[in-house]
């Protein structure tokens, strides 16, 4: 069964660390907001995974966008994401090995 969750949230602090994964759910009409704070010098990656309808587990993460403090206000991003169909994707945000610098990154996923 899909994941019901209502948010996925991090505090990154180190490369290689991403949020929980969420699913899109009908009655979002397929959006999840995102939200970063404390952004100085990493890069935040949000990432895409397509599973079966039902199933808990995802695919492959791949790369939707990215963010840089130049995308940000004061080091804060606040983004719609705009997903598909409920429970056939998956939506992390975190930072990928390599794009970590020295801040402390809040990320946060809702519906």
């Amino acid at each position: 069964m899909a994941r019901a969750n209502k948010e996925a949230t991090k505090t990154i602090e180190a490369e290689n660390l991403f949020t929980d994964h969420m699913m899109p759910m009908d009655n979002t009409n397929g959006l999840l907001n995102l939200s970063i704070s404390g952004l100085v010098d990493s890069t935040v990656t949000v990432q895409r995974a397509y599973n079966a309808k039902g199933s808990d587990s995802t695919g492959t993460w791949r790369d939707v966008t990215q963010y840089v403090v130049g995308d940000s206000v004061n080091g804060f991003v606040e983004k719609v994401i705009e997903g598909g169909r409920e429970g056939r994707e998956a939506y992390r945000v975190g930072i990928k090995t390599g794009d970590y610098g020295t801040d402390t990154v809040i990320c946060l996923i809702t519906q």
